[in-house]
């Protein structure tokens, strides 16, 4: 039902994200869970933790563009100035997951970031 009723952004699609539905019962559930919370806390260096809601996405067979790859940090920053590289992100996912409607992790990402910035700077 809530496909049928998202907008469309300069008449394009919107890849599924639902930006004005933020929290839902069921994610209060999940972020209100002391272990889910405990977790976060211990996987972190830093004492501080702010948690903060998202927005939906909503992935399909239907929906071409489904699967999505999203880098949600200033890499610039963060390899020249350190700013998110302590940032923590966490999905929880409803259904069922394919190949082609899902959220790719790049394990290890951290440990190459400056890597990858410098090849982007060295790109023409």
């Amino acid at each position: 039902m809530y496909d049928y009723h998202v907008r469309r952004i300069n008449r394009r699609l919107n890849l599924g994200w639902g930006s004005i539905m933020y929290h839902s019962l069921f994610q209060g559930l999940i972020r209100g869970d002391l272990e889910y919370y405990l977790f976060y806390l211990m996987i972190r260096r830093q004492p501080t933790v702010i948690s903060y809601p998202y927005y939906t996405k909503s992935a399909n067979a239907q929906n071409p563009q489904g699967k999505f790859r999203h880098i949600d940090l200033n890499i610039k920053r963060a390899v020249h100035h350190g700013h998110g590289i302590e940032m923590v992100q966490g999905s929880v996912s409803w259904d069922d997951e394919d190949e082609g409607n899902c959220t790719e992790i790049i394990t290890g990402f951290r440990h190459k970031i400056a890597e990858y910035q410098k090849w982007r700077e060295d790109e023409p």
